[in-house]
């Protein structure tokens, strides 16, 4: 299937919307045809998205390490870091552009974790989730791997292929997740069916169970694509990240058939292949950062240039709307490290290479 195939899929309503405490989310419209919807971010809101960013990733790696030791799950805390998160999402939806940033692939479960939550924020808000259900979302996405606390770490971080045995330890994890939270507390049906169901698949070759379409949460269904995503984009210790357009085009011509053509039209538009900040290379040979993007045209966001086709800096650097400008079209990615190192390299006056 194509991906202009996918961006014509009719996007439902929620199933069940409920009432927001505050000011609420309002659904999102996905006509091809209507206003070209933007997205930019100021260097203020930059630093406001990286600070909850931070804080949620420090809480995160506490957590885990907690669960290593064998403490409890603290559920007040978790809620409370999840409601700041949401909060702050809603008043800054460019924190999505946090998903690009490197994460340690020997050690990658808690970054893990604040990705699927911060993309599986994302396309709730993108289907018209109400602010409490977006709570319980963020929720049910930190807490999706709780399971593989008891998998042992030299079978999931193997860089050498799995074998049938480590296989079938890892496909118990989302048991071993509902096993450790089913007796908490305040801990919601919602939640527990999100993380037990997060690895099934529509065609029902996910597990542990082999549920179904319509017996899989609809939690499940975008945790499971969120992460599926995350995974990609991210490095292993088996292999290295994707860029987003790759990632997206390999969910599509492997994984379709796992999730549901909607929620894959979300993901395409929220994520939009070349995501705010991120580093091109344009047809014409100049260089430059992503600046705005249109969610109906995933493929031809905004480009602030950089440097010229000669690899020159420029002092101001011209925009070029690629919706507007049908010829140009962007050639390549770099990763922000490869950018650095060529912007370091010119202010020492070397030449410097991509």
């Amino acid at each position: 299937m194509r991906i202009s195939d996918i961006l014509k899929v009719k996007v439902p309503t929620p199933s069940k919307k409920e009432p927001s405490p505050t000011s609420p989310i309002e659904p999102a419209k996905h006509s091809i045809s209507e206003e070209k919807k933007t997205e930019e971010v100021s260097p203020a809101v930059s630093g406001e998205r990286q600070d909850i960013y931070q804080e949620l990733t420090i809480f995160m790696e506490n957590f885990w390490l907690r669960l290593e030791k064998g403490k409890s799950l603290e559920k007040e805390a978790l809620q409370n870091i999840s409601r700041k998160f949401v909060n702050a999402f809603i008043g800054n939806s460019a924190l999505i552009a946090e998903l690009n940033k490197p994460t340690p692939p020997d050690d990658y479960l808690p970054y893990h974790s604040v990705n699927v939550c911060l993309l599986s924020v994302a396309l709730g808000a993108k289907l018209g989730y109400s602010r409490e259900r977006l709570f319980d979302l963020a929720q049910t996405s930190l807490l999706h791997d709780i399971g593989m606390i008891k998998i042992p770490k030299n079978v999931f971080l193997k860089s050498s292929p799995l074998s049938k045995e480590d296989m079938e330890k890892i496909e118990e994890h989302p048991l071993h997740g509902r096993s450790i939270l089913e007796n908490i507390k305040g801990i919601t049906h919602d939640i527990l069916h999100g993380v037990h169901q997060s690895h099934e698949r529509e065609n029902g070759q996910g597990y542990p169970d082999g549920y179904k379409n319509g017996d899989i949460h609809d939690f499940a269904k975008i945790i499971g694509l969120s992460d599926t995503y995350e995974a990609l984009t991210h490095d292993r210790v088996y292999r290295k990240a994707m860029c987003p357009y790759k990632a997206i085009r390999e969910i599509i011509r492997k994984d379709g058939q796992f999730f549901h053509l909607s929620f894959l039209k979300v993901l395409i538009e929220t994520i939009t292949f070349y995501p705010i900040g991120c580093y091109v290379q344009l047809n014409t040979g100049e260089i430059g950062i992503v600046k705005k993007i249109y969610s109906e045209f995933p493929m031809r966001p905004v480009v602030q240039i950089i440097w010229d086709n000669d690899k020159k800096k420029l002092e101001a650097g011209k925009e070029v709307d690629l919706s507007k400008q049908l010829l140009t079209s962007i050639k390549k990615i770099f990763k922000k490290e490869t950018v650095d190192k060529f912007s370091e390299s010119q202010n020492k006056g070397g030449k410097g290479a991509f």
